[in-house]
């Protein structure tokens, strides 16, 4: 059961913090945030938690 539970958690996480990576780039494109840079520290971690490391790498990369 915890097993179980812990596989469901895991396939989440990925997914939750693609659509606050999403949702971060919405809020930009709307103009609710200022601009790439003012979003590219919590974007770079959405990627991260979403276990997509050569993206996030990218994004802090570049500046």
């Amino acid at each position: 059961m915890i097993e179980m539970q812990l596989k469901g958690r895991s396939q989440e996480e990925p997914g939750l913090a693609l659509e606050r990576a999403a949702s971060l780039l919405d809020m930009v494109a709307a103009g609710a945030r200022p601009d790439y840079t003012s979003i590219r520290g919590e974007l770079a971690e959405a990627y991260r938690s979403a276990g997509l490391l050569d993206m996030s790498n990218f994004i802090e990369a570049t500046s």
